[in-house]
C-alpha cells in the first residue's frame, strides 16, 4: 500500500495550519507566549502562531519553584563583582516591572500570587555579616528608583538571622501558565503543540518530517533548548545560550512546617518554600555546575544529597520524610547574564536567555520583543 502524500487531513490543514503565518514564535514558555500575546494585541488581523515541542508548555516555565523574586542581597553582591552598579540596578528594576506587568495582565488570583516577601538565610556567619553590611548601600541604590523606602531589612525567621526583601512573593506556576495560554487563545493566537522545530538549510521545519514552517517573521523563544534547534554543528547560535539543569523536590504533607513563605540561600542558588504544609526545595546547581550544563532528564545524586541534607540539618525537618514528587527543569544562561536578541537566520530573531529569572522577566521581555515589529 502506498504512503499518502499528505499526512494531515483536510480539516487539519483548513482550520489549524492553513495559512502562512505573519509571526511564528518557537517556544511556549512565558517569554514565547507573552511575545505572541502582545504581537496579537498590536496586530489583531495578523496570524500569530506558536510552535511548542511539548504537549503543553514544558520548559522551565512549568518546572520552576514558583518564586516571584527580584534579587537577594547575596545574589546582587555577586553580580556587582562582574557588572556595574547601574547595570545591577537596571536589572532589579526590570524584574520588578516584569512582575508588575505579569500580575496586571493575568491577575493575582489567576496566578496564585502571594505577597509573602522573600527571606535570605545564612549558614556562615561571614556571609551573613557581608550581606548585612551591604543593606544600607543597596537600599540607597534602590530607594529613588524602586520602592521609595528601604527594600531590604535585617530580621530573623524561626530564630535564624535573615534579610527580608519586602517586594518578593510566590506564584502558582501551573495556574500562571494556564492563564497565559488562555489569554493567547482568547485573542486569537494559534497554538501548535507537539511540534518540535529545527533549522534545516536556513529553513525552519518540523524536526521529524521536515515539513516547512512558513512565516514572514520567526521569533525564537526556546531558552535552554536553543542549541537543539540547529542541525549544523558550526552554527554560531548554538553557543549563545547554555542550559542549566535545576533539581526540585516536593515533600509529602507534613504534620508541621514552620517554613511558610519563600526563602533563598547561597546567592540564590538554594531556594525553598511551602505549598500548604508541603516543603518545596531545590537548587545547588552551583556545586556541580559543569555537569548541570545539560539537557539530560536525570537527577544528579550529589545535588539531591545536598538538598536533603539542607532540609534535615538546617531546616530541621525530621526524618523520615516521603518525597511526593521530584523533577528537573532547564534554565537558559547567556555568558553576560543578560537576555539576548540577535538575528540568527533570515527573518529570524533569537529572543531568549532568561538566566533563571523567567517569571520576573519573561513577560516584560516578550512585550519588548513584540514592540520591535
Amino acid at each position: 500500500m502506498s504512503e499518502p502524500k499528505i499526512r494531515q487531513s483536510y480539516w487539519e490543514l483548513s482550520s489549524f495550519n492553513q495559512k502562512k503565518a505573519d509571526f511564528a514564535i518557537i517556544g511556549a514558555g512565558i517569554n514565547g507566549l507573552s511575545t505572541a500575546f502582545f504581537l496579537k494585541k498590536q496586530y489583531p488581523k495578523a496570524i500569530v502562531r506558536i510552535y511548542e515541542r511539548g504537549s503543553n508548555p514544558s520548559g522551565a516555565s512549568v518546572k520552576n519553584a514558583g518564586f516571584a523574586c527580584i534579587g537577594s542581597v547575596g545574589e546582587l553582591l555577586a553580580d556587582l563583582q562582574i557588572q556595574t552598579a547601574d547595570e545591577v540596578t537596571a536589572k532589579v528594576i526590570a524584574r520588578k516591572e516584569g512582575l508588575n506587568l505579569l500580575r496586571e495582565t493575568l491577575g493575582d488570583q489567576n496566578i496564585g500570587y502571594n505577597p509573602c516577601g522573600g527571606f535570605e538565610l545564612f549558614q556562615l556567619k561571614e556571609e551573613e555579616d557581608l550581606c548585612v553590611e551591604a543593606i544600607p548601600r543597596l537600599n540607597d541604590i534602590f530607594k529613588q528608583t524602586l520602592v521609595g523606602k528601604q527594600l531590604y531589612r535585617k530580621t530573623t525567621f524561626n530564630g535564624k538571622p535573615s534579610i527580608l526583601n519586602r517586594q518578593e512573593g510566590s506564584v502558582d506556576s501551573g495556574k500562571m501558565m494556564r492563564q497565559l495560554v488562555l489569554n493567547c487563545i482568547n485573542i486569537g493566537v494559534d497554538l501548535q503543540f507537539n511540534y518540535p522545530i529545527k533549522l534545516e538549510n536556513q529553513n525552519w521545519c518540523h524536526a521529524n518530517d521536515q515539513r516547512e514552517v512558513h512565516a514572514e517573521q520567526y521569533i525564537i523563544c526556546t531558552n535552554a533548548y536553543t542549541k537543539e534547534l540547529f542541525t549544523s554543528q558550526d552554527n554560531a547560535a548554538k553557543g549563545l545560550i547554555k542550559p542549566g539543569r535545576g533539581y526540585v523536590l516536593l515533600t509529602e504533607e507534613l504534620a508541621e512546617l514552620p517554613w511558610q513563605g519563600t526563602f533563598h540561600m547561597q546567592q540564590g542558588y538554594v531556594y525553598f518554600r511551602n505549598i500548604g504544609n508541603k516543603l518545596l526545595i531545590g537548587g545547588f546547581r552551583h556545586i556541580d555546575e559543569k555537569t548541570e550544563e545539560t539537557l539530560e532528564i536525570a537527577i544528579n545524586e550529589k545535588i539531591k544529597k545536598a538538598v536533603l541534607d539542607m532540609m534535615h540539618e538546617f531546616l530541621g525537618i525530621a526524618k523520615p520524610v516521603q518525597i511526593e514528587q521530584e523533577w528537573v527543569g532547564f534554565m537558559g544562561f547567556s555568558a553576560s547574564k543578560k537576555s539576548i536578541r540577535q538575528t540568527i537566520a533570515p527573518n529570524s530573531l533569537l529572543a531568549s536567555g532568561m538566566n533563571g529569572m523567567g517569571i520576573a522577566l519573561g513577560m516584560k521581555f516578550g512585550k519588548e520583543t513584540a514592540h520591535l515589529y
